[in-house]
């Protein structure tokens, strides 16, 4: 029971580097670039890690453009893997302190 309270009290309060970060986002621009010389979109796992970055920032808006990448997830993946990306979207929440938007 411990290892699992302290794993989730670090999945709330763990914060990203603002160099990592940017690796995440250099990633997701050139995915980006790609798929728009191209027919393709940008693969759901880039999206991801780099919402899932944006919401361990330390910065109110990286948060809030994490949370709008899951919900576009969300929206494209019905079913597939949506549980995973709504968990993450309210530990965004959480992590605003939004509490009622977190439940």
């Amino acid at each position: 029971i411990f290892v699992l309270f302290f794993a989730m009290e670090r999945l709330l309060t763990e914060t990203i580097s603002a160099e990592d970060l940017k690796g995440f986002e250099r990633r997701f621009e050139e995915e980006t670039k790609r798929s728009d010389s191209s027919s393709s979109s940008v693969d759901s796992s880039t999206t991801f890690s780099y919402a899932w970055a944006l919401i361990r920032s330390h910065f109110e808006d990286d948060i809030r453009k994490g949370i709008d990448f899951l919900e576009n997830l969300c929206l494209a993946n019905r079913g597939k893997d949506q549980r995973d990306f709504l968990f993450y979207i309210a530990v965004a929440y959480y992590r605003m302190e939004e509490y009622s938007k977190a439940l």
